[in-house]
């Protein structure tokens, strides 16, 4: 410490401290007390006026030259709850996450969730897991991109996910395995009926051609959103995606919503969120919905206009669609 105030009110605070709990007279420990409360607040003050840092490690290595920390100014942030809040939103959110697991898939390859968690939570230079589902959903993120398709997850009873909904419960979550992606799997239809070949006169079998079987192949397809600030703003993006999708193609639909307000009005969030609770608060939730099909695309976009605003909220979506596609291959007989 290199403050002297500082250092002097801590010491004055610890005097007063020790002074109260010994002292007999109500008169003289009341005193104390109040000395013990100036000072503390004194401290307080002067750490929210200094402001809070966080120390990352970045690079750990035995000797000191190998050694990397990086500095996060915390702002004004000095309370414990809104310290945590801070570094879990914006030193260390989950796309940050993410990032870093992608880095590193490599390593990973052949864990369980599980076991990544706690590789987060016991590794040097690895961001913190601030809270418990931190790391876990981060893997979600990266195995339900559709885009990119960089991670494949091998959930219990053969329950696999690369580029879709992980539909998995959080403890069957913690025992799946990550592996490398795979692509979309194809659905063969089983091709036209055999016909009988006709005989000529003499008994002699002709040798018509038969018309070009049409073999059709169904494939599951996944579709997302972007990130959205607003339900309308996700239904846009949705009815751009569904377009030429036909009728009872669409299998399933599942919605994700993130918030996280600080200092808000409690009663204007969903009672299906708050429960009973009013007056000022804080919220940080994410709400998962899938809703099975088949359905249409206006009974998508109704089901979207359905779901609950948020305060800072962000909405996204992803749709499994059925897609046919037609291939011509001729036969001679």
């Amino acid at each position: 410490m290199v403050n002297p105030d500082l250092l002097s009110a801590a010491r004055r605070y610890a005097a007063a401290t020790g002074l109260a709990g010994t002292a007999r007279a109500a008169e003289r420990r009341d005193r104390y007390e109040r000395i013990a409360s100036r000072e503390r607040k004194l401290i307080l003050d002067t750490i929210k006026q200094a402001g809070l840092v966080y120390t990352r490690v970045e690079r750990w290595e035995e000797t000191a030259n190998g050694t990397a920390f990086e500095m996060e100014p915390l702002g004004q942030a000095s309370a414990r709850e809104e310290v945590v809040t801070l570094l879990r939103t914006q030193v260390c959110p989950q796309t940050f996450f993410a990032e870093h697991l992608r880095d590193r898939l490599s390593t990973f390859m052949g864990q369980s969730v599980e076991q990544v968690d706690r590789l987060y939570r016991t590794t040097l230079g690895f961001p913190v897991p601030l809270k418990d589902d931190m790391v876990a959903g981060a893997i979600r993120l990266l195995v339900e991109d559709s885009d990119s398709r960089t991670l494949g997850l091998q959930g219990p009873r053969g329950r696999n996910f690369c580029g879709q909904h992980v539909d998995l419960s959080p403890s069957e979550l913690d025992v799946a395995i990550l592996s490398d992606p795979w692509p979309l799997d194809s659905i063969p239809r089983p091709g036209p009926p055999t016909t009988p070949l006709p005989k000529s006169s003499d008994g002699a079998i002709e040798t018509p051609v038969v018309p070009p079987p049409t073999q059709v192949t169904v494939q599951s397809d996944e579709l997302g959103t972007p990130p959205s600030r607003s339900i309308g703003e996700l239904r846009q993006q949705l009815a751009a995606r569904l377009n030429g999708v036909e009728n009872g193609a669409i299998q399933q639909v599942s919605f994700r919503i993130l918030a996280n307000a600080q200092d808000i009005d409690l009663s204007g969030v969903s009672s299906g969120v708050r429960g009973g609770l009013s007056g000022r608060g804080s919220l940080d939730v994410q709400i998962e919905l899938t809703c099975p099909g088949p359905m249409t695309k206006a009974e998508v976009e109704a089901k979207c206009e359905q779901l609950p605003q948020m305060p800072n909220g962000t909405y996204s979506a992803r749709v499994r669609v059925l897609r046919k596609q037609e291939a011509n291959s001729r036969l001679l007989v």
